[in-house]
C-alpha cells in the first residue's frame, strides 16, 4: 500500500516504533500503524498518552473508542483499525475492554455499473502505457494492488517472459500472493495478448526540471494510473463519482456471468475465496479447467463498430510512437552513462 510521509513520521515515535517492529510483514506494519494513527488522530491524543489514559481510565477510554470505531463510515476500515489498536494496546500488555463493541453497517452509495463496452471506450481514450495495463487489468480481474505486487517483482516478471517466449501457449499464469485469509493458492491466467510489458513504468521526458535532465521512468503507482483513468473517462464523458480503476474488476466479474464462466472460476480470478467453507469444491486447482472456463471471456464475440476499429488503430500508432520515444530516450541515456564512465 502507499506510504504517506504522516505514517513514516508516525512510526518514527518510539512508542510505535517497538510495537511495529514486532509485527512480522512490512505490509502489515505500514497498514496498521496508518489505521492506528488515524484512530489516535480521531481521539486527538498520542500513543503515549493513550496508553496512559488507558492505565488511569480504562473504562472512559473502552467508551470513548467503541462510540468512535462504532460510528466510523466504512466498516472494513473499522475492522482493520480495531484489530491495530488491539494489536498496540496487547503489546504493551495494557487492558482495553471492548464488551460490547458492534460496528455498524452504513448505508452505502451504490457504485456506478461500468459494461465492459464502455470499459473499451474509456481504454481507447487512455494513452500508453496506461491504455495497455487497463487492458489488463480488464481481462484479468485484477487490481492496482496486484498490479504493484507483479510491477515490484523481478521473479514474477521473469515468469511471465519466459511464459510470453513459449510458442505452445495463448496464456500466461501469474502466481501472486492469496488476497483473501480464506484462500492459499492464486493465480490468474491472462491471454497472452493482454499482457503489457513489465515493468510499466511512466513515460520519460526529455528537458531540465529542479536540476534533472530527465524524468519519468519511475513504477507507476496508484495514483498516476488513477490520474491517467480519470483524464480518459473524463474523455468520453464517462467521469463520475465512485468510477475508478477498481470498477474494471466489477466489469470482468460481470462480463463472465454474462458469457457463462463459473462462480467458482470468476471468484477465484479475482482472488475470492471458495463459498464452500467446508473446503471440498477444489475445481479451481484444476488449470485446465480454469482455461476451458476462461475461454468463454477470452473467445466471447464482440460488435466491432468503426469508432472501435478507429480506436484500435489510434492506439496501434500511439504504441509505435511510445516505442520509438522510449527507445530514443533510453539511447540517450545510455549515451550519457558511456560518456559519464569515461570521464
Amino acid at each position: 500500500m502507499p506510504v504517506s510521509k504522516d505514517t513514516l513520521v508516525f512510526l518514527q515515535d518510539p512508542t510505535v516504533s517497538k510495537w511495529a517492529s514486532s509485527l512480522s510483514s512490512e505490509r502489515g506494519r505500514l497498514q496498521y500503524a496508518y489505521h492506528l494513527k488515524r484512530f489516535l488522530t480521531g481521539l486527538e491524543t498520542t500513543p503515549a498518552a493513550f496508553l496512559s489514559e488507558i492505565e488511569t481510565s480504562p473504562k472512559q477510554v473502552s467508551i470513548k473508542t467503541k462510540s468512535y470505531l462504532g460510528a466510523f463510515p466504512s466498516k472494513a476500515t473499522a475492522r482493520i483499525m480495531t484489530n491495530a489498536v488491539k494489536s498496540f494496546v496487547r503489546f504493551y500488555e495494557a487492558e482495553l475492554p471492548l464488551n460490547g463493541l458492534r460496528i455498524r453497517v452504513p448505508r452505502t452509495r451504490k457504485k456506478p455499473y461500468l459494461s465492459w463496452p464502455d470499459a473499451e471506450r474509456i481504454l481507447g481514450a487512455s494513452k500508453e502505457p496506461y491504455r495497455s495495463t487497463f487492458r489488463f487489468l480488464l481481462w484479468s480481474g485484477l487490481g492496482l494492488d496486484e498490479l504493484a505486487e507483479i510491477n515490484r517483482s523481478a521473479e514474477i516478471q521473469a515468469a511471465i517472459t519466459k511464459q510470453l517466449n513459449d510458442a505452445g501457449k495463448t496464456y500466461v499464469r501469474i502466481d501472486l500472493r492469496p488476497r483473501k485469509s480464506n484462500t492459499d493458492t492464486y493465480f490468474v491466467l491472462v491471454p497472452k495478448q493482454y499482457v503489457p510489458a513489465f515493468p510499466v513504468t511512466t513515460l520519460i521526458y526529455d528537458g531540465t526540471i529542479h536540476g534533472k535532465r530527465k524524468r519519468g521512468g519511475k513504477l507507476v503507482s496508484n495514483l498516476v494510473m488513477e490520474t491517467n483513468w480519470t483524464r480518459a473517462c473524463k474523455r468520453v464523458g464517462l467521469h463520475q463519482i465512485g468510477l475508478g480503476p477498481h470498477s474494471l474488476r466489477s466489469a470482468f466479474r460481470s462480463q463472465c456471468a454474462k458469457v457463462g464462466v463459473s462462480d467458482a472460476v470468476a471468484e477465484f480470478s479475482m482472488g475470492h475465496g471458495s463459498r464452500d467453507v467446508h473446503g471440498y469444491s477444489r475445481e479451481t486447482e484444476d488449470e485446465t479447467f480454469l482455461v476451458s472456463e476462461l475461454s468463454k471471456l477470452w473467445n466471447q464475440n464482440t460488435v466491432v463498430s468503426a469508432e472501435s476499429l478507429n480506436a484500435a488503430k489510434t492506439e496501434l500508432a500511439d504504441l509505435r510512437a511510445l516505442v520509438k520515444k522510449q527507445g530514443e530516450a533510453l539511447a540517450v541515456l545510455q549515451a550519457e552513462k558511456e560518456t559519464d564512465d569515461l570521464a
